[in-house]
């Protein structure tokens, strides 16, 4: 069984994260019977209804972290405090964040007392693409058997092979948390699979749905923590098959591609889109992107509006050329944000544009972020920004390149210029800038932002919520309207919620009550 959220646009919803329904078509294939449980933060009781569904047959319980709760602190929040809050896991109707712990801790404790009173057997397995990063977080693993780090596919399938068997799985005992030892091949030659959509996962008909195109990434930024230096693509077969077996059983055209740079080569912009082009239905997507491919090879930027592109998430990080040279970001500034201005004037009614940026990079002082915070104020170029202060996080020689992918900023802090770095607290300091200096910044840039313009002050700040918006039946014209009307905000709140919610009502009778259901007629 596995226990699911994203909970990243709060009330309002986004589309499902696509780990656990990845995992699940790999246990599937080696016949493995297994739930998953989506929305877990947004079902009140949900515990007590989940006695529902595991059995005393039940073998693993596994928790995704990926996007179930926000990662920032309350001082660093970047966007309206109230918006961030009401997007954190929820107990007992009080938030969770995982550096405010306590609640968290006994959300897993009274999970732990449900497996041993129902499934004695059964193990709890913590993991999601981002466990590094909650890795070292302390009193959360104390109800938890194991903790899965990086890509699991064959890892959860061997774990409960494993223990189907009677056998005890292979782990390393690490700073008191048992982490799985890996069956996964090395980074470079995992597969991108299959997802196999099932009417027990509850689709309803419409809703927008995340698709893998490939995973990896061929580049390597060195802020980065995931896959990088390699790609692997799915098949452009598989890709339609599972395209057409979703449109023609759940009716989905909308769809958060899950690539960590779907435009990293203009061959693959041109195979991928034109099989997109000739669906015989049309699409809807969004999905990261990278300019410098962008500004080379400008007929791909074409053929992505063409084949259903309504959002691209732009790593743009820095506007200082040495800043963004040194982190992987070559593209002299004056083309990147030519191109920006040109999209949005091009095509800027039919695709909105995303850009992140990272401060503190080494190399960025105080007058080059001004600078980069002036142009984005300034200029019609972006419609969303997101913006985060440069994070490190703790590096373990043992677990890299096999488990996961740390950043270069991580493996080796001096050679990129960083003269300290602290954990519990935070810091970090560089030659020109340190870490309290970057939060400052980053709360101006995300101030001045939304008190530029009107149009900066809509429900929406991401271009994540796009598919989402659509699956609930809102036309283009109106998630226009909810990403920038200030005036109409409280309409539109009060609309997706409602929408969302009675998708949500239907969704939990079908995994947690009509599966009761099936167990009590199977007693019968």
């Amino acid at each position: 069984m596995f226990l699911s959220d994203n909970t990243s646009a709060g009330y309002l919803g986004i589309s499902r994260y696509v780990g656990p329904y990845a995992l699940a078509a790999e246990l599937e294939a080696a016949g493995i019977s297994v739930h998953v449980v989506d929305y877990i933060s947004r079902c009140s009781s949900f515990l007590a209804r989940l006695r529902n569904v595991v059995s005393s047959e039940t073998l693993v319980i596994g928790v995704s972290t990926t996007f179930m709760t926000p990662l920032e602190t309350v001082a660093t929040l970047s966007r309206d405090p109230a918006e961030r809050i009401d997007s954190a896991y929820r107990y007992n109707d009080e938030p969770i964040l995982f550096h405010e712990s306590k609640l968290l801790e006994q959300w897993f404790r009274d999970l732990k007392s449900l497996v041993q009173d129902i499934c004695p057997r059964a193990k709890i397995v913590l993991g999601g693409a981002k466990m590094q990063f909650l890795f070292d977080q302390p009193d959360l693993y104390e109800e938890i058997d194991y903790v899965a780090l990086g890509a699991a596919d064959v890892t959860f399938r061997d774990l409960v092979l494993g223990l189907r068997r009677g056998e005890n799985p292979d782990f390393i005992d690490f700073k008191n948390r048992k982490i799985l030892v890996s069956k996964d091949t090395e980074v470079a030659d995992r597969k991108c699979p299959t997802t196999n959509w099932r009417p027990s996962y509850a689709v309803q008909y419409g809703e927008a749905l995340p698709i893998e195109i490939s995973r990896g990434c061929i580049f390597n930024c060195k802020f980065c923590h995931y896959d990088k230096k390699s790609s692997t693509r799915k098949g452009l077969d598989d890709l339609r098959r599972e395209m057409i077996f979703n449109y023609e059983n759940f009716g989905t055209q909308f769809y958060h591609f899950c690539d960590d740079c779907f435009n990293d080569h203009p061959e693959k912009v041109r195979a991928v889109c034109q099989a997109l082009i000739d669906l015989p239905f049309k699409i809807e997507w969004v999905s990261y992107a990278r300019v410098d491919v962008a500004v080379k090879f400008p007929d791909t930027v074409d053929l992505m509006i063409r084949s259903g592109a309504r959002g691209l998430f732009w790593g743009l990080e820095s506007f200082n050329y040495e800043a963004a040279r040194r982190a992987g970001k070559g593209t002299p500034p004056d083309k990147v944000k030519a191109f920006l201005k040109s999209f949005y004037a091009d095509y800027g009614d039919q695709c909105t544009s995303s850009g992140s940026f990272i401060v503190g990079l080494p190399g960025e002082t105080k007058e080059t972020q001004t600078e980069t915070i002036d142009w984005v104020i300034g200029e019609k170029a972006l419609h969303f920004i997101d913006v985060l202060t440069l994070k490190l996080r703790p590096y373990y020689s043992r677990f890299d390149k096999v488990m996961t992918d740390f950043a270069d900023y991580t493996r080796s802090p001096e050679k990129y210029g960083f003269q300290e770095v602290r954990f519990n607290p935070h810091y970090w300091s560089h030659e020109t800038m340190n870490s309290n200096d970057a939060y400052e910044l980053t709360r101006e840039f995300n101030q001045r932002w939304r008190e530029s313009d009107s149009l900066r002050r809509g429900l929406i700040y991401s271009i994540w919520t796009y598919p989402h918006l659509r699956g609930l039946g809102f036309t283009q014209a109106e998630v226009r309207e909810i990403q920038t009307s200030e005036t109409r905000r409280d309409y539109y709140m009060r609309e997706v919620q409602v929408r969302f919610a009675q998708r949500l009502e239907s969704y939990h009778r079908k995994v947690l009550f009509e599966s009761l259901d099936v167990k009590i007629r199977g007693l019968g």
